[in-house]
């Protein structure tokens, strides 16, 4: 063991080292040590063992230019089927890029190359450093260890050159932007005396010999940091039909670079150059990096090589290689290293396939000779597709590796520096090594389960991503990605599916597109390759950054049913729109938006996935545009059945399943009405009322009656599998006007439970048929969450629902406690977690005439918000009667904000149903700023708190000519307006009810309710009737009422009117009332809520302060108002209550 003390003084990235302990005969660099704190003392141990390491990294080589691989090939590769048969192949190895620089810096960085600044395409001439000046690279880990470090070959990964004006390349130009003049006009500028900086041997070499590009100037070769000889003169572009000139030296011949290449590397090996100089330290072990410039373009066997092959001079050139192997590989005899090095060969990307006509040659052109370098891959260099990225990858590490072995693993270039790290014992920093798995586990022959790796990424010319988990690859562009056809352009014309999808366990040469048929594949895959993107990683560790903007992959996806050429086999763009919702609700992944031309769309959406907090699935309405959802079917063929009564006669097959009108409204808590059905019939979109006999038609026009084809004596009236609906249209003939029935239960409701992060926008969803909604089974309604995450519901009309509008309500996943069980008793029990449901936002909706209740929710609404909506007509035709029925019904409501609704009934009409409801478990809710009217009796309350702990906060709202019921413990009413009001206060100590953790689902005890911490502060009641009724239910209870203010029909009163959309009040405020002293209204001031144990929050839990009326004005604290406005002035008072949105 050999140990080297270093004291490590960095003033730059290059590293100044002073040796205080130096052994006899020993040589060590350690200019480019790189370390998180490189400002550190560091000791540096390593076993005499460690194996020297030899990466050979082809040029354009493709997979099946290895005959050992291609059983088909016309090349014959016997150095490399001996290393093959003398180590491991990995069958699945793939580059990062299909192009040279990009997979390069991947191969030096273990870090995907669209991380860095070059997002596409390649490094051209007089590039900038590609690889970061503080970027540790697998040669900085490995000189840290002691190991000396060489490139030898091609580098193509930028320099800075130094200038005769001091200009630069990039000053003008994006690193890897071509444009010819610009550089070419620097050919001319460089200045080839002095040294050029930030090359390899400041990127972890501490020698380089090489070319730079083959195909680009200088046209020689350069040593470290300076050419060899003086490039003095310039290139023609005739030369090997390449379009790029540039100063070249006297005598450049490109047959020559691969041969003194190859010597060199040879020459590293022995130690020694042939002038006698040392290169590397013996004693230490080393690390080649052997970058061949074959069999790129230009395409120059040497002499020797020319007719060797039967595949051209592209095959010529591969078998040059073959022998440049076995020339690397005998050095390694001779100097009796073949033992202890681990020598891998690769190539940087697939072969473009080239003949090399004049050096050159068309792209696939060398197939002419029955050879494909891409085996039976699709695509070749430059390509998306299997043969621009699968490269050959052959290991041998004698003693170490079997002989003779395969390994079908995924694997990447980029996986060389994890592999290096963990081969010499060095953990890698979380900013380093990226994207890089150790495969020394594979090397070794340790068998895993499942995949070696969750997912690989690959990367065309263009920037066109794949990413490859298991069996299935996901392309994320419609065609190549790169210079094979079709090209993106021509796929985009030709309306081939945006992504592509193979599954190349059986379909290896990617034909099959199965991108439709396994949307949820796409989405995995996508969704992986985003977080990707987003976490600057994909092995485990810290976020990271990538440079600039990497973009997440999201889409618009376009649905239009009445463009002409609309399928839901389209890509989904404008020119190419789907037919239907379902099918881009198929395909959308998290970050896209579907949005929906004008149209009426007769279909049931189930969502398939949902999105993230950041990249949420959207579905949008054009804007502008009216998109209907229906649940309903348009039909025809009325016949005349008697005098105003239409029959239509349909088969049950119509339906498709789910026929409406063969099912009863039925569910727990229905105490009336169970004889309706589910369906409806619409008259021009309006509905006709139910009713049970066809007598009962003749004299009720705008009503209709079914008959399923019941059983009358024994015998069935109608064919089996037929029904017959009877309607009376009054005067109207229905061939001249739309007539609808039911025929789907939602409009928008999933497949599954707990999708998270989906919007909803702007459409009009209606005539839908859900059963009738209790805590026992799903819960389904126009549009429902099913125990989603974070839903947007927002700008929609919401109507005609037979049952609920919006359900936030429990599903079939979660049970609820039966009445055997406990029931509500034991309701609250099971509430999956607080960060697993709810939170969602509902704003800005209309939704009127639901039979049951616009917005409804058990256990679902938890942290949700309710606002902007505005809500009326609920069970308008009062059809049935039950205790769920409400414009707003949550049961459970922790952390719930209802603000800003406007709500109203049907003035006269009593039906049982509620303006606003919290039903068992309101814990931190807050009612704020709501306009509630004509709920105006006992049953049919406005505002109704059931068997609640509470904090429950009602403050700032306008309760018209409406019913209050309370009937729990631990709410504080504030700031109301009451106008005509009546009051009920129940204590219900029988009815056991569960209270929880602060902000959270879990329950904390149960007991009864007995209106314990209850009051009242800062209201109005206007009206003698109110106040009187108000004043009478507090009596013999606990409740507290202070400063409030009642104004009495003797103080000339009030009086509010509501039509035409909108409410006006006027009341008169007495002035010795108005100069009263109010108090503000705190979480301080209220205090802590007893059971809860938490006094009122915001949802952070963040105190409360009752600081802006119901119109968003601040209060001014040394004059506090009582009710919802602080405007308040003594005498009359005029306010108008518009609706917010027509």
């Amino acid at each position: 063991m050999q140990t080297i003390y270093l004291l490590i003084n960095n003033s730059s990235r290059c590293l100044k080292v002073i040796v205080l302990l130096f052994s006899f005969n020993l040589f060590f660099s350690a200019t480019n040590l790189i370390a998180q704190d490189k400002r550190f003392l560091k000791i540096i141990d390593y076993p005499d063992d460690l194996p020297n390491i030899i990466i050979i990294l082809a040029d354009d080589m493709g997979y099946g230019d290895v005959s050992f691989l291609n059983k088909y090939s016309k090349i014959n590769t016997p150095n490399l089927d001996k290393l093959c048969s003398e180590g491991k192949v990995f069958t699945d190895a793939h580059s990062t890029a299909a192009v040279c620089s990009p997979s390069r810096y991947s191969l030096l960085t273990g870090r995907y190359n669209w991380r860095s600044k070059l997002k596409s395409g390649v490094l051209w001439y007089w590039d900038e450093p590609l690889i970061e000046e503080d970027r540790i690279t697998i040669g900085d880990i490995l000189s840290g260890k002691g190991y000396s470090t060489a490139c030898i070959g091609k580098w193509h990964l930028g320099w800075d050159w130094p200038t005769n004006d001091g200009s630069r390349v990039n000053d003008k130009l994006h690193i890897g932007e071509y444009n010819k003049k610009v550089r070419d006009s620097f050919n001319t500028k460089i200045d080839f005396t002095q040294a050029i900086s930030n090359g390899p041997i400041t990127r972890g070499f501490d020698y380089y010999f090489g070319d730079d590009v083959p195909g680009f100037p200088p046209f020689c070769f350069i040593e470290n940091d300076r050419v060899i000889g003086l490039p003095s003169i310039q290139k023609p572009d005739s030369i090997f039909g390449y379009s790029n000139g540039g100063p070249m030296i006297e005598g450049w011949d490109w047959k020559e670079l691969l041969p003194a290449l190859t010597e060199k590397a040879a020459q590293y090996i022995y130690g020694v150059d042939d002038k006698g100089r040392a290169m590397r330290n013996k004693e230490h072990p080393f690390f080649l990096y052997f970058s061949l410039s074959a069999p790129h373009v230009p395409i120059a066997p040497a002499d020797k090589f020319k007719g060797s092959s039967r595949a051209g001079a592209y095959g010529d050139f591969v078998q040059q290689i073959d022998w440049s192997v076995g020339r690397i590989l005998n050095a390694l005899d001779e100097m009796g290293l073949d033992e202890n090095t681990l020598v891998i060969f690769t190539s940087d990307n697939g072969s473009p396939g080239r003949d090399g006509e004049n050096m050159v040659g068309e792209y696939n052109s060398v197939r002419k000779y029955g050879h494909n370098p891409s085996y039976i891959f699709r695509g070749t260099k430059t390509d998306a597709w299997e043969g621009g990225h699968r490269v050959p990858f052959i290991t041998r590490w004698i003693n170490n590796i079997d002989p003779g072995t395969l390994n079908n693993e995924i694997i990447c270039l980029s996986d060389l520096m994890a592999t290096c790290a963990e081969i010499i014992g060095v953990s890698l920093p979380d900013n380093a090594g990226e994207d890089s798995y150790s495969l020394l586990p594979l090397l070794q022959g340790k068998e895993y389960y499942g995949n070696f790796r969750e997912a690989t990424v690959h990367h065309s010319i263009s920037g066109n991503f794949a990413i490859r988990k298991g069996k299935w690859k996901l392309i994320l562009c419609p065609g190549s990605g790169g210079l094979s056809k079709p090209r993106n352009k021509d796929a985009f014309i030709n309306g081939l599916p945006i992504y592509q999808l193979y599954n190349l366990e059986s379909d290896p040469e990617e034909r099959t597109n199965l991108c439709n048929k396994y949307p949820d594949k796409v989405v995995e895959l996508r969704t992986i390759l985003n977080r990707y993107i987003e976490t600057g990683r994909s092995t485990p560790g810290l976020r990271q950054k990538n440079y600039g903007s990497v973009p997440i992959f999201t889409r618009k996806i376009i649905v239009n049913n009445q463009a002409g050429n609309c399928s839901d086999s389209n890509p989904g763009t404008y020119e190419f729109p789907l037919r239907t919702i379902q099918a881009a609700a198929k395909i959308a992944g998290p970050g896209d938006t579907i949005l929906v031309r004008e149209g009426i769309y007769r279909e049931e959406i189930a969502p398939s996935f949902g999105g993230t907090k950041e990249y949420p699935i959207v579905y949008m309405a054009a804007p502008g545009e009216v998109v209907s959802i229906r649940g309903s079917e348009a039909v025809s063929g009325w016949q005349r059945y008697r005098a105003n009564v239409w029959a239509l006669e349909l088969d049950t097959s119509f339906f498709k399943g789910y026929n409406p009108f063969a099912i009863k409204n039925q569910g727990e808590w229905l105490f009336r009405g169970q004889e309706h059905h589910l369906g409806d019939v619409y008259l021009d979109g309006e509905a006709l009322l139910e009713k049970f006999s066809i007598d009962s038609l003749f004299s009720n026009s705008n009503t209709w009656y079914v008959d399923t084809g019941s059983i009358v004596k024994g015998i069935r009236v109608f064919p089996s599998g037929k029904m017959t609906i009877y309607a009376n249209f009054g005067e109207e003939d229905p061939d001249n006007h739309l007539i609808e029935i039911n025929a789907r239960a939602t409009g928008i409701f999933p497949e599954i439970s707990g999708l998270k992060y989906i919007t909803i926008d702007g459409f009009d969803i209606r005539h839908t048929a859900p059963q009738w909604g209790d805590i026992y089974k799903l819960e389904k309604g126009a549009i429902g969450m099913r125990y989603g995450y974070g839903w947007i519901i927002q700008n929609c009309t919401i109507a005609y629902s037979r049952n609920i509008g919006i359900s936030m309500g429990v599903t079939d996943e979660v049970h609820f406690p039966t009445k055997n069980e406990g029931g509500l008793l034991e309701g609250g029990s099971n509430i999956p977690p607080y960060n697993t449901i709810g939170h969602h936002i509902i704003r800005n909706n209309i939704i009127y005439r639901c039979g049951q209740a616009g917005i409804y929710g058990c256990y679902g609404a938890v942290a949700s918000i309710i606002e902007g909506n505005i809500i009326t007509e609920t069970n308008y035709r009062n059809e049935w009667f039950g205790t769920n029925q409400a414009a707003i019904k949550i049961l459970f409501p922790i952390d719930v904000i209802i603000k800003n609704n406007y709500i109203y009934g049907k003035p006269g009409l009593r039906n049982g149903t509620k303006g606003i409801w919290l039903d068992w478990g309101s814990q931190n809710t807050r009612v704020t700023g709501n306009i509630i009217t004509d709920f105006g009796f006992k049953g049919t309350d406005g505002l109704k708190l059931e068997v609640n702990f509470g904090p429950v906060i009602i403050d700032n709202n306008i309760i018209i000519r409406s019913h209050v019921m309370e009937e729990g413990n631990g709410s504080v009413w504030v700031h109301n307006l009451f106008c005509d009001n009546t009051f009920t206060f129940r204590k219900s100590p029988g009815r056991i009810v569960p209270y929880f953790r602060p902000h959270s689902t879990v329950r904390a005890g149960k007991r009864g309710t007995s209106l314990e911490s209850i009051r009242f502060i800062n209201n109005i009641f206007a009206g003698t009737d109110c106040g009187n009724s108000f004043r009478n239910a507090i009596e013999s209870t606990e409740i507290e009422q202070s400063h409030n203010l009642f104004v009495e029909d003797s103080d000339r009163g009030y009086e509010s009117i509501t039509e035409d959309g909108k409410t006006t009040i006027n009341i008169f405020i007495p002035g010795k009332v108005i100069k009263d002293n109010y108090p503000l209204i705190s979480s301080d001031y209220i205090g802590e809520i007893p059971y809860a144990g938490m006094k009122m929050e915001q949802t952070n839990g963040l105190p409360l302060v009752i600081d802006n009326d119901i119109n968003g004005r601040k209060v001014n604290t040394e004059g506090i108002k009582p009710g919802p406005f602080q405007t308040l002035m003594e005498g009359w008072n005029n306010f108008t209550l518009k609706l917010k949105k027509d």
